[in-house]
């Protein structure tokens, strides 16, 4: 080394970066700012958007899980041709739908000619979400008077009106299927 040349003093001799410097490269300029919010908007109302319509798939999926239900509870008295409705005048049990939101769960009363007739009698009837509604006539399980229903015969739980009951959200394209088969089968494809 040279006399009198230390690391730290040659540290001490550069220049400071100026004031105008730093202010220059401190900070955003404006367009990134505005570039920023712009995609953040974008972002926000595809987010929005998205959750709207998934908003309607979770009530058109909870209205199909409904129909199930009733379905399910229908062939389960059936099944056990259930001692609280009265046993021993029940052939069946069945659920009525009435379009375009509610559905009837009733006893089908022997002697039965599997048909829902004025001496059937009903246990409960529930409405769907305002939002959702039963459609297309032609898939749900109607006889010839356009009484749409479903009846499990006890206690061998035979299937009479099998077919699709479709569900759909009112002012969309949006729709749910139950698929009531032989046997009791009812499926929510």
């Amino acid at each position: 080394m040279k006399d009198g040349f230390t690391p730290h003093l040659c540290a001490m001799r550069r220049k400071a970066p100026s004031i105008q410097k730093l202010h220059k490269s401190a900070g955003f300029t404006l367009v990134e700012t505005l570039v920023v919010v712009a995609i953040t908007l974008f972002l926000s109302g595809l987010l929005f958007t998205y959750n709207r319509s998934t908003d309607n798939q979770v009530v058109l999926a909870a209205e199909q899980a409904r129909v199930a239900g009733i379905l399910f509870r229908a062939k389960s008295f059936a099944l056990q041709k259930n001692v609280r409705y009265g046993e021993a005048d029940a052939c069946g049990f069945g659920v009525r739908f009435e379009i375009p939101r509610a559905m009837t769960l009733f006893k089908d009363v022997c002697p039965a000619n599997y048909e829902y007739d004025e001496g059937d009698e009903d246990l409960e009837t529930i409405m769907l979400n305002g939002r959702v509604e039963f459609f297309d006539e032609n898939r749900l399980v109607c006889d010839q008077n356009r009484l749409c229903y479903v009846i499990f015969e006890s206690p061998y739980l035979v299937t009479h009106n099998t077919g699709t009951i479709a569900l759909r959200l009112v002012g969309t394209g949006d729709e749910r299927e139950v698929v009531v088969g032989e046997g009791g089968y009812i499926s929510t494809p």
